[in-house]
């Protein structure tokens, strides 16, 4: 229980980062490009918001901004993540 109230403490943007690397560690498919990793599991905005706590909108939100950033894109039923690097920096390591 001490893992979940320190998890439900982080910021959004760091539980939302840990939990797109944790999704495709277990989910994950080489990308349309090298060194990219598509997450091969249809997960809506609204379900991942209730995995974090959090709304639809929230989530809806970082996705955007990341995707702005080139850190990932969203397309229809699946997110590809572009930038390991920077997700793995806002999870915190």
């Amino acid at each position: 229980f001490g893992l979940i109230d320190a998890a439900s403490l982080l910021p959004l943007p760091q539980r939302l980062a840990q939990q797109l690397l944790s999704l495709a560690d277990t989910y994950g498919e080489p990308g349309p490009q090298p060194g990219t990793v598509r997450i091969a599991l249809r997960l809506p905005q609204d379900a991942l918001g209730q995995l974090l706590g959090t709304s639809r909108q929230r989530i809806n939100q970082a996705l955007k901004a990341w995707e702005r950033d080139g850190w990932l894109q969203q397309r229809y039923g699946e997110i590809v993540l572009l930038r390991l690097d920077a997700l793995r920096a806002e999870a915190g390591g």
